[in-house]
């Protein structure tokens, strides 16, 4: 796994723990939905907006402040489309996390793949 990929995978898992978001919300989270230009109060916006397939729960759009820190690490990733954990080829990603142990930032992490 190479620097870049260990980097994404730590922004989704901090991201995932420190926001509250569910996976699905990670999956459908498109950089139009981020608002980076003061790190110091940097939001992360839960939308159905011009997304087939997909609406936040109780199908209320929301608007979250994001820590300092989760704003650094996405201000890293890179821009591959519209989706911020997209694919290689720029295509919303079907699962952010996965079931079964892997190695992140040098944890071992087991999941059901369920939340």
């Amino acid at each position: 796994m190479n620097a870049s990929h260990l980097d994404t995978e730590k922004t989704i898992f901090a991201t995932f723990l420190l926001t509250g978001f569910r996976e699905e919300e990670l999956c459908f989270l498109m950089w139009a939905d981020v608002d980076l230009r003061d790190p110091l109060n940097a939001t992360l916006r839960v939308s159905g907006e011009g997304k087939t397939g997909f609406s936040p729960k109780d199908y209320e759009e929301r608007i979250l402040p994001i820590p300092q820190k989760i704003a650094e690490l996405l201000a890293g990733v890179t821009h591959r489309g519209a989706w911020v954990f997209s694919t290689k080829m720029g295509n919303r990603q079907g699962k952010t996390i996965t079931s079964g142990p892997r190695k992140v930032g040098g944890f071992e992490l087991t999941t059901s793949g369920r939340f």
